[in-house]
């Protein structure tokens, strides 16, 4: 695909632009409505990043949900007993042995490869 050299805008910096005026540099199109489609102007006013980051705070948005670690996460496939058995396996550099591991437990090599780095199962020991 040819890139033209147009620079891509979100439709909201449109809207705001064509009914309210130019917008400065820095500055973000915000939504009071908080529907990041909205393109009503009635519901867009400029602010700083830092602005629109108070804004999503004071409204309760961005809260993260709890994530759910572990076997409290419905697509695990190892329990923490095998995780344990896991992290015992790769304490020596055994060539091969992350894939071994991943075809024993049934899971992906990338798997092992995030308990072995601490990217996932971490609470585990």
């Amino acid at each position: 695909m040819a890139t033209t050299g147009i620079k891509k805008e979100e439709v909201h910096r449109i809207s705001y632009k064509l009914f309210k005026g130019e917008i400065p540099a820095g500055m973000c199109v915000c939504h009071k409505c908080d529907n990041p489609g909205c393109v009503n102007p009635d519901h867009l006013f400029l602010g700083t990043q830092k602005d629109n980051m108070r804004d999503m705070r004071k409204k309760g948005r961005g809260n993260k949900l709890p994530v759910h670690v572990g076997t409290a996460n419905y697509q695990s496939k190892l329990s923490e007993k095998k995780v344990r058995e896991i992290k015992n396996a790769l304490k020596d550099e055994v060539p091969g042995m992350q894939r071994k591991l991943s075809l024993l437990y049934g899971v992906d090599r990338k798997a092992i490869y995030n308990i072995k780095h601490g990217i996932t199962w971490k609470h585990v020991s």
